[in-house]
């Protein structure tokens, strides 16, 4: 059995955010995976998310870089369309996101609190840990204001 899934790392470039036709919110950006061995070149490949996955990288990209190492995971998409200039049909696959996180192997990010259930708003900057105190814990809802059966557990 075949399954389409892909997991990347590597420095993605500033996103860039858009809206479709319909509202729709979609994030484009490339990154750059590096290859291994002597011979083995960079491979660039294109990143796509929706929505909310779509915002939050956009809100979450350091302001003063220009890439930010990340992790992305998804599923490879085939995009097809005529060439305007040739008739010819033309295709280019690119990488789905379902998921991207932060890689912390060459750099430090900090002042991102956590919205834990949605009620607190993000800073949306990741900077240098050592340029901003230390990220507020979430906090725990009391139990009361869970109505009962919505408990996740």
């Amino acid at each position: 059995m075949a399954i389409n899934y892909v997991q990347l790392t590597g420095n993605m470039l500033q996103p860039e955010l858009r809206q479709t036709k319909t509202g729709k919110t979609v994030m484009s950006a490339s990154m750059v995976v590096k290859g291994y061995g002597e011979t083995a070149e960079d491979m660039w490949v294109d990143v796509q998310a929706w929505e909310k996955l779509a915002q939050n990288i956009a809100d979450s990209f350091p302001t003063d870089k220009k890439t930010m190492r990340v992790m992305v995971e998804g599923t490879l998409k085939k995009d097809t369309w005529e060439d305007s200039n040739t008739g010819q049909n033309r295709s280019k696959f690119y990488l789905n996101a379902n998921n991207v996180s932060v890689c912390l192997d060459y750099q430090t990010v900090g002042g991102v609190n956590y919205s834990g259930d949605g009620s607190n708003a993000s800073t949306g900057n990741y900077q240098s840990a050592n340029s901003n105190p230390a990220p507020q814990q979430p906090v725990a809802r009391p139990m009361s204001e869970i109505a009962e059966g919505d408990a996740p557990f």
